[in-house]
This record gives C-alpha cells, sequence and structure tokens, in this order.
C-alpha cells in the first residue's frame, strides 16, 4: 500500500525505499514472551493492563480518581488517548480488585497510580491489550448464526472464513480508542 505524503505529494518509492507489504501474518511484536520480563515479578502493572486495556503512556498518566464506579461497573478514565482523545474504559470482569488495590495505594486522588519505576522497560503492554480485547468480545459477542449478514464482519485473505459479530467488534474497538472493526480484527484477535 503507498500512500502519498499530504505535505509533499510524493511516494516512498520516489526515494528509492520500497517498504514490505504489511501482513497480519507476519507481525511478531508483543506476541508470544518477552525476553528479560518477569510477569510475576510486574504482577499489580500487569493486572492492571489486563483488566483495562490501556496503553503504556495512558497507563503512565492514570491518576486515583481516573478510576470510578458509573451504573454498577467499575472504568478507567483515559483522558489523553491517542490522538488526545478521552474515553471511558469498562474494567475487565474478574480484575476489578486488582484494579482497585492498585488505585487505593495512593494517597492523594491526583497521584499517579504507577510511578515510572513501577513499569518496566521492556513491558509487553500490546500483549495485554490483546488480551483484553479477546475478553472482551467473547463477553459481547452474539451467537454468529443468528445475525443477519449485515451485522457479520467477515474476514479474508489469512483469515478467510472467519466471521466477527460487528456490533461487538465496534464496541471492543471503542473500548482500545480505535474507531475501525477491521483494527481489532487485525491487531488483537490473532
Amino acid at each position: 500500500m503507498r500512500q502519498r505524503s499530504q505535505s509533499y505529494s510524493c511516494k516512498s518509492t520516489d526515494f528509492g525505499v520500497e517498504l514490505p507489504k504489511r501482513e497480519r501474518s507476519t507481525v511478531k511484536r508483543s506476541r508470544g514472551e518477552v525476553k528479560g520480563f518477569k510477569e510475576e515479578k510486574y504482577k499489580d502493572v500487569v493486572d492492571f493492563c489486563k483488566g483495562s486495556g490501556v496503553r503504556i503512556h495512558e497507563l503512565k498518566a492514570l491518576t486515583k480518581e481516573d478510576i470510578y464506579y458509573k451504573d454498577k461497573a467499575l472504568y478507567v478514565h483515559v483522558r489523553q488517548g491517542k490522538g488526545g482523545k478521552e474515553r471511558e474504559v469498562p474494567v475487565r470482569e474478574g480484575y476489578e480488585k486488582a484494579i482497585l488495590n492498585a488505585a487505593e495505594k495512593c494517597n492523594d486522588e491526583k497521584e499517579k497510580i504507577f510511578k515510572e519505576k513501577e513499569i518496566p522497560v521492556r513491558f509487553p503492554c500490546h500483549k495485554y491489550r490483546a488480551e483484553y480485547a479477546k475478553a472482551q468480545y467473547e463477553s459481547l459477542a452474539r451467537d454468529i448464526s443468528t445475525l443477519p449478514r449485515k451485522e457479520k464482519y467477515i474476514c479474508r485473505k489469512d483469515k478467510a472464513g472467519q466471521i466477527y459479530d460487528k456490533v461487538a467488534l465496534h464496541a471492543v474497538s471503542a473500548m482500545l480508542g480505535h474507531n475501525r472493526e477491521c483494527v481489532v480484527v487485525d491487531n488483537y484477535l490473532y
């Protein structure tokens, strides 16, 4: 896929650079084990990310006041997500206690939940975002056989034949701070 730069009206090939075509099957980032990272050593941070699906920069900015109940469900308020967008993230079932425990160690409402030194350098945040996305999709997905065609997301290429619930995909996409179903399918439901 060659995209033109908006400001210079040129392609990467104009400079003798041929970028490889991006394929879902070749993506390796944060999939599997990360060398030098011990999950049990950072259990608080890992559980927080598994329960909320926040990005690393969002995790660093969260304060105690960003954790709250709404309609009997626990939420995490992300003030500056990707592109500066705000969003409410529902906490994944079974992780409420981990999220609350992390917030309770703060003395002040404006105090950051995790300090810089508590978040490891080689932290595979995307791996936990994917785990969050899969769990949330499974909890929201309806029976595919009962859905009309317009409410089905039908995969092509390497995932040909797989069918997802569009409504559930859209909800999970919003939880992750995206706005397209294909991003969830391509990057999180592997």
